[in-house]
């Protein structure tokens, strides 16, 4: 029996859940689960992934991801392949540390969103490992809270579920308390997971593209965004700014800096690009590469002109 087809889509909203292999520990200690984290951080700066909610146990791990680029499967194949290894070389052992293909579930964020990190952050108490969930230190629960003596990881972002509370996480945590509703528990129950879970409208345009999908040869994951050519983005970009190419490569600040923040947001958005390819193309690091694509991202939410001008680039290079 053939896979069933995972769902990637630009700007998607998913619960991912796996499990050890035969149910065995994928963590042992604490130092393996600053390690899972750490490693969780490194694929969501790499593949510009942002993850919401996050809950490690001993033999599993649930994660609310969104996927600008939508690129689900590159990000959990980083996620789980350089955890294993090294999780695998500190204990001295060989293998899969998995059970195998990741569960994913797409979600409509309007829905769901907060139900899912509610789910997600109640896990430690549904496994009798703690009574309250700010009490588990693995989860993002008590990041949100600013429990545990630190702050919310770098990559972890928390700006839009606390938005919907106010920004406060009293109101946070009084949710939480509240507990899963009933139907949702019951959908989680046993090994078959919904595919898609949200209103009608939602699930009925997402099976479309699926039973578009269907007999055409197509690799494990499917993308629903061609990948624009280095060549192109860099000339838009260019035109867009009445600049040259050369001026391109130079770094820029304050205003500056635009075309080359909006070429760097282009690269991974419509390119598909790498940190590391961006910074070759562009003769930067990885790193600043990743901080680039962060700052253009927030300046197109809080500058409307340079919103405007990546929304245009986006609508002429996507038409490309």
């Amino acid at each position: 029996m053939s896979r069933p087809l995972r769902i990637e889509v630009e700007g998607g909203f998913y619960h991912v859940m796996n499990r050890g292999l035969a149910r065995m520990p994928i963590v042992r200690d604490d130092r393996d689960r600053k390690s899972f984290l750490g490693v969780l951080g490194e694929a969501a700066d790499h593949f510009a992934v942002r993850a919401h909610a996050y809950s490690l146990l001993d033999n599993h791990y649930h994660l609310l991801l969104e996927t600008p680029l939508g690129n689900l499967a590159r990000f959990m194949r980083h996620l789980n392949g350089i955890y294993t290894q090294r999780f695998n070389r500190r204990h001295r052992r060989d293998g899969p540390l998995f059970r195998g293909r990741y569960k994913a579930i797409l979600l409509d964020r309007d829905s769901y969103l907060l139900e899912l990190v509610r789910y997600i952050h109640l896990n430690p108490v549904r496994a009798g490992i703690v009574f309250r969930p700010e009490d588990h230190r693995w989860t993002s629960h008590a990041a949100y809270l600013g429990k545990g003596g630190g702050k919310p990881p770098r990559w972890l972002e928390t700006r839009l579920v606390l938005e919907m509370f106010a920004r406060s996480p009293a109101k946070l945590a009084s949710f939480v308390a509240e507990g899963v509703p009933e139907g949702l528990m019951q959908r989680f129950a046993g090994s078959n997971w919904p595919g898609l879970l949200g209103p009608e409208r939602f699930v009925d345009r997402n099976r479309e593209r699926i039973q578009k999908m269907r007999g055409k040869p197509i690799p494990e994951a499917r993308r629903y965004a061609k990948r624009a050519a280095w060549k192109t983005i860099r000339e838009e970009v260019c035109r867009r700014y009445g600049i040259g190419e050369d001026e391109l490569m130079r770094p820029r600040r304050k205003e500056r800096a635009r075309p080359r923040e909006a070429a760097v947001y282009l690269a991974r958005r419509c390119g598909q690009m790498s940190h590391r390819e961006i910074g070759e193309a562009l003769g930067m690091s990885p790193p600043a590469a990743a901080t680039a694509f962060r700052r253009a991202g927030w300046k197109a939410q809080k500058d409307g002109a340079f919103g405007k001008d990546l929304q245009r680039l986006l609508n002429i290079i996507n038409e490309t």
